[in-house]
């Protein structure tokens, strides 16, 4: 055991640790989609007027945000783990931003936030997840740019959701997960050493 653990390259080292880190960034994804089909056991389907909107004047068919902080705000009181929504613009809306609180008069904080990222098959349709867990009050930050023109469509709270959506592997995150692989490599490198070192010590006495 001790000359299959001396003889063990760092290659081999990096290896498993890549692998124990995608495991366990599986498991976690897991857990996330068992969470969210266990507590969002209900879907509710809303419109923009479900909203109390911010910075957001009604023209014809769509809005127009007349300042940098537009603002979509809905309470929830419930249970959720995500929305999926149409959305259309005039130009470019930069991040989508999402708040949420988890008691009532909470302020928002970048803790409770995250993105709603449009989908990659062209359609206006946007998503984002959080865990799943009781939502006082939701809030959406359709743009970043007054004066960008929005068409909004139906909103779905608690769509259903398949266990890819929950794998968060994307390109954003390959520094963490090589980071991650890193540490955890080196921490291996370390203890081989020691055991090494002992092995070598006990064979010599």
């Amino acid at each position: 055991m001790a000359d299959k653990l001396k003889k063990l390259s760092f290659t081999k080292i990096l290896l498993i640790s890549a692998v124990i880190v995608l495991a366990v960034g599986l498991y976690n994804s897991w857990n996330r989609y068992f969470s969210y089909g266990l507590s969002c056991d209900w879907t509710g389907e809303f419109s923009v007027t479900d909203f109390e909107l911010h910075s957001l004047q009604l023209r014809d068919d769509f809005y127009v945000a007349t300042d940098s902080d537009s603002q979509l705000v809905m309470t929830v009181d419930n249970v959720i783990g995500g929305m999926d929504f149409v959305m259309d613009s005039s130009m470019p809306t930069g991040e989508v931003l999402v708040y949420y609180t988890t008691a009532p008069g909470q302020d928002y904080t970048e803790s409770q936030r995250t993105w709603a990222v449009p989908s990659e098959d062209g359609e206006k349709l946007y998503s984002f997840t959080i865990p799943a867990q009781y939502v006082h009050t939701l809030r959406i930050d359709p743009t970043i740019y007054g004066g960008n023109r929005l068409y909004f469509g139906e909103f779905i709270l608690n769509p259903p959701r398949q266990f890819s959506d929950f794998v968060n592997f994307s390109a954003t995150e390959l520094p963490v997960v090589m980071v991650c692989t890193g540490l955890l490599a080196s921490f291996f490198r370390f203890v081989q050493e020691i055991f090494t070192k002992k092995s070598d010590k006990v064979y010599k006495n």
